[in-house]
């Protein structure tokens, strides 16, 4: 795998300055780099996580022509320990090949590496920007892993230690499985391998928007990320993190086709269009929509009219119906057999079926709050009470409902075990029987975002710390390189897309 561009620069001079950059649609920005990086083509083999900081760099003497150095990676660091309430610093050398050339570059605060941890109650780590820093919190074990380009490092394992008291028992921390070492080339010191068997939450690409999105990222089975920013530009990012094509838009959201063959979205018009995966227009509708497209049920588009009924569209841009459901959803899901659940914010829930015919509609105390999701023929909705409804898709009926007594500010969303999560005062987990399997209160105040995983779910607080916990509540994984996390989605291949407040979308396994 390749990593992105921004990882990827060459930054003319030979390195001692920049006259300017190229962004992700190739224009020229003049003035300094944004990074440093190795010459475009040059592909990320390993990365190591070396003990101390980033060592600085060493000027040249004017007019001296230094010799090429043979490549050497820092040695990979060994289990270790800090005092809780002191800082223990690393940083992370990669190693970068193209044909027979080698080079090492340290990447400790590259926007594409990811620093993580696997216990951030004991261990928090490193804010955006200052990678490598970890912090000793309370007494208690850690593993700790850098990653960029799909490349993960060897985790290194660290005991925290209180103040006074005894020292924790540590055991070693997960270990990859063998692979294949791969040909070293050019003499260069290689000390550890990229394998297969990588830790969680290793960063595949980050991707400057230019803007903040409007819209969530929209992920394709080829791992194409489609999203709409909020200077109307409807983008689309391959899988390696680099820009594929960008066109005007009118909307704040996207949606791909189940079987990946469009992409759809609101034009500059206001109207439905959608384009192939290599950007080409396809077809469009005629109607005005005011908000859409919400869901996507096999080739029909759901959307709401200018006049706020929601609306049915299907290829070649015909109107199959439009239905009044007593306001303007704010969201929708598609529901198996081509219906679709609609709700409107602080009103009813709504299911119209395939024909346009309203089946059932449920109003939540307080009026529906949160999210929406539908899994195994139920449907999760959330209230502005702070409660949680769990309704047959079929009939409306009402299965179960959980009252955390706190407002909503997440989800509902489920996982592919059927696990429901929210949150409110805590982030809670409920059981298909409505029951709390657990509950986890260190939430801070403020917005909270959530995913629900394959196994899983992904928390990130208005705090900067973005976490996965499986589906029985254990940490995965903890960074804070995301910053303060607007939306996240997972998608298929198996990947989460994360974008933070400031435009940047993170691409992570």
């Amino acid at each position: 795998m390749f990593v992105s561009a921004s990882l990827l620069m060459s930054c003319g001079n030979g390195g001692l300055g920049c006259g300017g950059y190229y962004d992700a649609f190739g224009d020229f920005i003049p003035g300094v780099c944004p990074s440093g990086g190795p010459l475009t083509g040059f592909q990320l083999d390993s990365i190591n996580v070396c003990a101390g900081p980033p060592a600085s760099p060493t000027p040249t003497p004017s007019g001296t022509v230094s010799p090429t150095p043979t490549p050497t990676m820092c040695p990979q660091a060994t289990s270790t320990s800090v005092a809780a309430g002191n800082i223990i610093q690393f940083h992370a050398d990669g190693l970068f090949s193209k044909k027979t050339q080698t080079m090492v570059m340290d990447i400790t605060n590259n926007n594409q590496t990811n620093w993580t941890t696997s216990n951030s109650v004991s261990l928090l780590s490193p804010p955006q920007g200052d990678g490598g820093s970890y912090t000793g919190a309370q007494a208690g074990c850690a593993c700790i892993a850098a990653s960029a380009g799909g490349i993960s490092s060897l985790q290194v394992g660290i005991t925290v230690y209180p103040t006074a008291g005894a020292t924790p028992s540590c055991p070693p921390c997960p270990t990859p499985l063998a692979t294949a070492t791969p040909t070293v080339k050019a003499s260069a010191a290689l000390s550890t391998v990229s394998t297969n068997s990588s830790p969680a939450g290793v960063m595949q690409w980050s991707f400057d928007a230019g803007a903040a999105l409007s819209s969530s990222v929209a992920g394709a089975a080829d791992a194409t990320a489609y999203f709409v920013t909020s200077d109307s530009t409807l983008q689309a990012v391959s899988s390696t993190g680099a820009a594929k094509w960008h066109t005007l838009a009118g909307g704040g959201s996207v949606l791909v086709s189940p079987d990946a063959s469009l992409i759809y979205y609101l034009g500059p018009d206001g109207k439905l269009k959608a384009l192939s995966p290599d950007g080409k227009y396809q077809w469009g509708s005629d109607v005005a929509l005011s908000q859409g497209p919400l869901a996507v049920s096999g080739g029909t588009v759901f959307a709401v009219s200018s006049d706020g009924q929601l609306v049915a569209i299907t290829s070649p841009g015909m109107v199959l119906w439009q239905v009044p459901i007593g306001g303007a959803a704010s969201q929708a899901v598609a529901l198996d057999g081509g219906g679709v659940v609609a709700a409107i914010s602080r009103s009813a829930v709504v299911a119209v079926s395939a024909d346009g015919a309203v089946k059932w509609s449920f109003t939540p105390n307080g009026g529906f709050g949160g999210a929406l999701a539908v899994q195994g023929g139920v449907v999760y909705a959330g209230s502005e009470s702070g409660t949680v409804y769990a309704l047959d898709a079929s009939s409306g009926a009402e299965s179960w409902h959980y009252d955390s007594g706190a407002p909503i500010v997440a989800g509902p969303v489920v996982d592919g075990e059927g696990t429901i999560f929210f949150a409110s005062d805590s982030l809670y987990a409920l059981g298909s029987d409505g029951a709390v399997r657990w509950s986890n209160p260190l939430l801070t105040s403020g917005s909270v975002v959530l995913a629900g995983t394959p196994s899983g779910v992904f928390v990130s607080t208005s705090g900067g710390s973005s976490t996965e916990y499986s589906d029985a509540g254990v940490e995965q994984w903890t960074t804070r390189d995301f910053a303060t996390a607007a939306s996240a989605t997972f998608a298929s291949p198996g990947v989460l897309y994360v974008a933070n407040s400031s435009g940047r979308v993170f691409a992570v396994k």
